[in-house]
């Protein structure tokens, strides 16, 4: 019987120890690497507020011109009557006339896996017929290049007319705006 004791005392702790403690100890590892993931969040997000507050604070800096300028360059809504009229606008002042105008707004690409928006902005697409001689066409171009407002011209194509000296040119291009 005395031999039996501590024999009965260690089978009964290597029994706890695989019964109750084991599990225990698993769990305060699940809960310690948990710990760990939410303290990496807290630090991400404290890094993240920094860079917020030090970009808005370089916002309110800018002088209100240049926050027109940006305004400008790639607004924050697609006012695309108000693009075309301005393009008509320029394009009369050569001479020239917007016979046909398309638009086509992309729509925006979310990423699913965050769910938020992949890109900062959308792009929209104009294709605009043009009336114009072959000279108030080039300047035309070089206005738009000139603009502030982002346009990219991604193709033009002509037309003639053996009767006129004016063409019929056909511009596409894409322009952007900000995601709201």
């Amino acid at each position: 019987m005395k031999n039996f004791t501590p024999i009965l005392l260690v089978a009964v702790a290597i029994g706890l120890f695989y019964i109750y403690i084991s599990p225990e100890w698993q769990s305060v590892q699940s809960l310690r690497s948990e710990q760990k993931e939410y303290s990496d969040a807290i630090v991400k997000a404290k890094e993240l507020q920094a860079v917020r507050d030090e970009l808005l604070t370089r916002y309110n800096a800018m002088s209100s011109e240049d926050l027109d300028r940006l305004e400008k360059i790639i607004p924050q809504n697609a006012n695309t009557v108000r693009l075309v009229r301005d393009i008509a606008t320029v394009a009369a002042g050569y001479g020239a006339q917007i016979e046909e105008v398309s638009v086509n707004e992309e729509a925006p690409i979310v990423d699913e896996e965050v769910g938020l928006l992949a890109a900062p902005y959308r792009s929209i697409a104009l294709i605009l017929d043009v009336a114009a001689s072959y000279d108030a066409f080039v300047n035309l171009i070089s206005d738009l290049e000139q603009s502030l407002r982002l346009l990219d011209i991604s193709g033009i194509s002509f037309s003639v007319d053996d009767e006129s000296a004016v063409y019929s040119h056909k511009v596409e291009l894409t322009t952007y705006r900000l995601n709201n």
